[in-house]
């Protein structure tokens, strides 16, 4: 019979480790600065809207303009792009 449980798998719960080690959660926290956070299409969009709206100008598409997001490490959909670069823009009539 298979086992039900999962006895070893890893937890989301964290684990305290048996002698503290300030340094390590010191370096831990310190790499966890170094990688940003997720942003939200909304900001990616609100904090390049005028670069955005050069490259439209100048005629490259919003899969060009995603390209350079997302070789950055800023994931943001072509849809979401283009509809919060919409949005904005309609506010700045």
């Amino acid at each position: 019979m298979a086992q039900s449980k999962n006895s070893g798998s890893a937890s989301n719960e964290p684990q305290e480790p048996k002698e503290p080690d300030l340094n390590g959660a010191l370096e831990d926290l310190k790499k966890l600065a170094e990688k940003p956070k997720k942003i939200s299409p909304e900001e990616v969009v609100r904090l390049g809207f005028e670069q955005i709206e050069i490259a439209i100008k100048q005629g490259y598409s919003y899969t060009d303009i995603r390209k350079i997001f997302v070789n950055r490490g800023v994931q943001i959909s072509i849809k979401d792009l283009k509809n919060q670069y919409e949005a904005i823009a309609k506010t700045k009539e």
